[in-house]
């Protein structure tokens, strides 16, 4: 039987979160490399978080950071994945809106600031309180948006639009050069 190490039981973790059957291909390995396949793991947590996020399937990254920051040790750590967990909770509220779940949407944006300051979810709701005429609480998350992002010109086109409902034609002129 192997006695791997530590780096060789988290290069085949990795390898069994990336490559899907790959267990199936060499039977026997989980017995071979005891809590490899461990769901609790929190490299592969976060191995297959990164995976989901990576090719677009952010509810199942959430589904992953959210096990992973449950097993996270050290506050640091724990910091560093609600950060990624917000951001994927981001963009599947980006992804919900754009399929017209605006409620849904809403939500994802309003768990992702629970946990951490996002982009994604400040834009989102700014957006979707702009749409509903509530335009301070709009103005707030688009503020908030744009100083995570300072370029994303969206947040600005979004600002003048408030800015010409309150009146303010000429600080609108100004946002969109």
């Amino acid at each position: 039987p192997l006695g791997p190490g530590a780096a060789v039981r988290r290069t085949l973790a990795a390898v069994l979160v990336v490559v899907p059957g790959f267990a199936g291909l060499l039977p026997g390995l989980a017995d071979l490399l005891p809590g490899l396949a461990a769901a609790d793991d929190l490299q592969v947590l976060q191995a297959r978080a990164r995976g989901h996020y990576e090719a677009g399937r952010y509810l199942e990254a959430v589904e992953s950071f959210r096990g992973a920051l449950e097993h996270a040790p050290g506050e640091e750590e724990r910091a560093r994945l609600a950060a990624l967990l917000a951001r994927s909770l981001g963009a599947h509220g980006a992804e919900l809106l754009g399929a017209g779940e605006n409620r849904r949407a809403e939500d994802a944006f309003r768990q992702a600031l629970k946990h951490h300051s996002d982009f994604y979810a400040h834009f989102g709701l700014g957006f979707r309180e702009l749409t509903r005429q509530q335009d301070e609480a709009a103005r707030e998350n688009l503020r908030q948006a744009l100083v995570l992002e300072p370029d994303y010109a969206q947040a600005s086109k979004l600002l003048a639009v408030l800015d010409y409902r309150r009146g303010d034609t000429a600080r609108a002129l100004e946002r969109l050069d």
